[in-house]
């Protein structure tokens, strides 16, 4: 475990130190929650490079009322992802659906980058709270 800005990281991905350097404590650790969880899911590729399903590895010891499987789709220039859970649109962090997208290369390769890129988009433009303004969403 690495020590980073008050937060601790549990791996030494790119985007998990991205992501140590933009979100405060309590939402990094969100973060880092989701990133190992992302490791609970299994993933088939539907469409080369542009439709996949991630499928939980204890599906059949989960809830009933638990979703087990989420369908990730990829834009064609491959710098979004939207998963069937929405969690992006809501919260502004990747799901472990998407995390687990492409396995090993996603955390240093696509999904990262796509994701650094939408995360420095959303939050272009915003202060902090103690500068007194607001930021719009």
């Amino acid at each position: 475990m690495v020590l980073q800005g008050g937060g601790v990281r549990r791996t030494n991905l790119a985007i998990e130190y991205h992501a140590s350097k933009i979100y405060m404590r309590a939402m990094f650790e969100e973060f880092s929650r989701l990133l190992i969880e992302a490791t609970s899911y299994n993933v088939t590729e539907k469409e080369k490079m542009r439709k996949y399903v991630t499928v939980h590895n204890n599906a059949a010891k989960r809830e009933k009322w638990s979703r087990v499987q989420y369908e990730v789709n990829i834009n064609e220039d491959q710098t979004e992802y939207t998963c069937e859970c929405g969690q992006f649109k809501h919260t502004g962090m990747l799901c472990s659906h998407v995390l687990r997208g492409h396995g090993d290369t996603s955390y240093g390769g696509e999904t990262c980058q796509a994701y650094i890129e939408a995360v420095d988009q959303r939050h272009e433009g915003h202060t902090s709270p103690t500068s007194g303004s607001v930021p719009e969403r």
